[in-house]
């Protein structure tokens, strides 16, 4: 488990040394592409569409068309606008939770001590008592990989987690959906229900990744030389253009009765 990030955690004149850690892992099957044939590794080669020959990478430059027109950006130029680089997540707010909309959340980190020492594990242990205490999570900024990342660290149990944000004109505006027609309420009360018969804690770990499991039975059932054979496609059932009746039948279908 490699740290994705180390530096100081500060909140005014309090540093504390942390190290970030990448909260999720990646369990996706990866494939290599060969060629079919023969089985060697395919490689995508840098081609010139105009003289048809593969380019070498200190021939290839960066370009962005603006009105019709290629501006090409040098490396160098590029390299200017790169953030000062810094080992600091400046943490200069806190906010309630609620006020942080989840579509906002790019990546999650764990935010471990940085170091095994007494002071460092007591400060960071302050700092998570106290933004566990206030029900609210801190904001700020830092840099890690020649970018600057808006910053949400919050309590998660018994850790630190921090969270890379979208900037807000990243977020696309909920106004830009069309206006939505009014409901009625017996429609409302039916879906009342049957969300209400739905309503349970909240287990991730009930929840498994079926074509990943599928995907490592047939891996598993090639390397023996079974044959696969393609699945029957499934015939998806003709959805029900009555709202209130297609509630209805989810209601009798979870026998509860239809309210009012």
């Amino acid at each position: 488990m490699r740290d994705a990030w180390k530096g100081t955690l500060a909140l005014g004149l309090v540093s504390i040394p942390v190290r970030l850690v990448n909260a999720t892992r990646d369990l996706d099957i990866h494939f290599r592409e060969i060629h079919a044939t023969d089985g060697s590794r395919v490689r995508h080669a840098q081609v010139c569409e105009k003289e048809d020959h593969e380019v070498p990478d200190d021939e290839v430059a960066r370009a962005l068309e603006v009105d019709g027109k290629e501006v090409i950006i040098e490396d160098e130029e590029i390299a200017e606008l790169r953030p000062k680089q810094t080992r600091t997540i400046d943490i200069d707010g806190f906010t309630r939770p609620e006020l942080v909309d989840p579509v906002s959340f790019r990546t999650s980190y764990r935010v471990a001590p940085g170091d095994e020492s007494e002071g460092t594990r007591r400060a960071y242990r302050l700092l998570l008592k106290t933004v566990s205490s206030s029900g609210l999570v801190g904001t700020g900024t830092f840099v890690m990989r020649n970018q600057e990342h808006l910053a949400l660290v919050r309590a998660t149990g018994e850790i630190l987690t921090l969270t890379t944000l979208f900037h807000a004109d990243e977020v696309r505006d909920p106004g830009e959906i069309s206006e939505l027609p009014r409901t009625r309420k017996n429609e409302v009360d039916a879906m009342i229900a049957i969300v209400q018969e739905l309503s349970t804690d909240w287990d991730p770990g009930s929840y498994d990744d079926c074509y990943r499991e599928r995907l490592e039975k047939v891996i598993a059932r090639k390397r023996r030389g079974t044959k696969i054979k393609p699945p029957e496609p499934a015939v998806e059932p003709e959805p029900e253009t009555d709202l209130m009746a297609a509630l209805e039948k989810t209601l009798k279908d979870m026998k509860i009765g239809v309210p009012g």
